[in-house]
């Protein structure tokens, strides 16, 4: 069902005013279409300013209808990109270079398409990509190909689609604090009316007599005089001082304690443990204390250490009057203790960290682990506006190392979770 348009009130939401001029912007679209109906105004205002745009296509959209046979999805790719043309040229922005990845569509690969991507953002300034979160796979995909692909002078923002259309605003938690927004003059509104137009096989009823795949209810929402994008996190490790700010308004800035999903969380891991007890024990980015304290009941001693101040006195209120616990204030990778550890738990940290600082942890790990050490990871997998990378990703980096196998893989939409073993 579609949400009404005024249930975002997107038009009287105070934003920053999202910053054009020159320079090389990258526009990343997981299908024909995409781009123009999130940030087309935004694309003509860029053009204006000076900005060289160039419109990178996922794929060619050709499974927007199921149902098809193969020769109408070929057909079907072949007029989205002849609307594609019409939609820029009523944008104005007909000079604009499209690449066509030619990606199968509904079923795009986040690490094809990132090797794809590296030549054409090697030298950009912005980059402007599907918001990762959005609820499409393909969406999430070319949003997370983008910002693996961006080098750390490009800046990457998201731009959401079905955010606004499908989802309800009262339970949809997205980063206000990293959004900017574009308002459209009247007649960039009027020019990119038309360019969705263009788009007749998608505003209009397929040939069967589908339903519209942007009906009338989708329509409001990007016919609204405001675009609104997400600026997506850069590749260095989440700063410190991030995270001392959140302790500094509470011991458990999470929730760890109370949140439904946080429970959950934490009774999967402890179930995930392949066995009954452990001997020494490392739980890296302890947080508040609340996983460390269920942990020191299957240990026969850990050590927990977190980066920030505000965290080792949360872990060790929470932890006080366990013998078996003992609480550091040290960082990642550099902090990670030598061991040798029977345990080592990574609860929700990886994702912060940089690819040197991740690859500089999982080395240390190697070094704490005997063989027969269990290592446990898990992390929230939608996008975290502060952190560098998400779950799978960072994830991805472990599964890839070859002195551990794998005993565990637990996936949710919220989390991910990861028990392996030292060779």
């Amino acid at each position: 069902m579609t949400t009404p348009v005024e249930a975002w009130d997107l038009e009287h939401r105070p934003l920053p005013r999202f910053e054009t001029g020159p320079g090389r912007v990258v526009v990343v679209s997981a299908h024909p279409d995409d781009e123009t109906l999130a940030v087309g105004g935004l694309m003509m205002a860029l053009a204006r300013a000076g900005a060289r745009l160039t419109l990178v296509v996922a794929t060619d959209g050709e499974a927007a209808f199921p149902g098809w046979d193969e020769a109408a999805r070929v057909r079907l790719g072949r007029r989205r990109r002849d609307e594609m043309s019409a939609a820029l040229a009523a944008l104005g922005l007909d000079g604009v270079p499209v690449t066509w990845m030619g990606f199968p569509d509904s079923r795009l690969d986040r690490g094809e398409l990132a090797s794809a991507l590296e030549p054409v953002l090697r030298h950009a300034d912005v980059c402007l990509a599907p918001w990762p979160d959005d609820p499409h796979p393909d969406h999430r995909a070319a949003g997370l190909a983008a910002r693996d692909a961006a080098g750390p002078a490009t800046a990457v923002w998201g731009y959401p689609l079905w955010t606004w259309v499908w989802q309800d605003p009262a339970v949809t938690d997205l980063p206000w604090a990293a959004a900017a927004a574009h308002r459209l003059a009247p007649a960039d509104r009027s020019a990119k009316r038309s360019a969705v137009a263009a788009f007749g096989s998608q505003v209009r009823p397929g040939p069967g007599g589908e339903e519209p795949i942007v009906d009338a209810g989708a329509r409001r929402h990007f016919d609204l005089p405001v675009e609104v994008v997400f600026r997506l996190p850069g590749p260095a490790s989440t700063p410190l001082d991030r995270f001392e700010g959140l302790y500094s308004a509470g011991p458990d800035p999470w929730g760890t304690a109370t949140r439904a999903y946080e429970r959950r969380k934490r009774a999967v891991t402890l179930a995930s443990l392949p066995r009954a007890r452990y001997g020494p024990a490392l739980d890296a980015g302890s947080g508040s204390g609340v996983l460390t304290a269920a942990l020191a009941a299957r240990c026969d001693r850990i050590l927990a250490l977190d980066g920030a101040a505000g965290a080792v006195d949360a872990t060790r209120a929470a932890t006080a009057g366990l013998a078996n616990v003992s609480v550091v204030q040290a960082g990642l990778p550099a902090g990670l203790p030598a061991g040798p550890f029977d345990l080592l738990v990574f609860s929700e940290v990886l994702y912060y960290l940089s690819l040197d600082d991740l690859a500089g942890t999982l080395d240390r790990a190697e070094v704490a682990a005997r063989p027969g050490t269990d290592l446990v990871a898990v992390d929230w997998r939608p996008v975290t506006p502060d952190a560098p990378r998400d779950a799978d990703s960072a994830h991805r980096q472990l599964l890839g190392r070859p002195g551990w196998q794998m005993l565990v893989e637990h996936r949710e939409p919220e989390f991910l979770l990861h028990v392996l073993r030292r060779r």
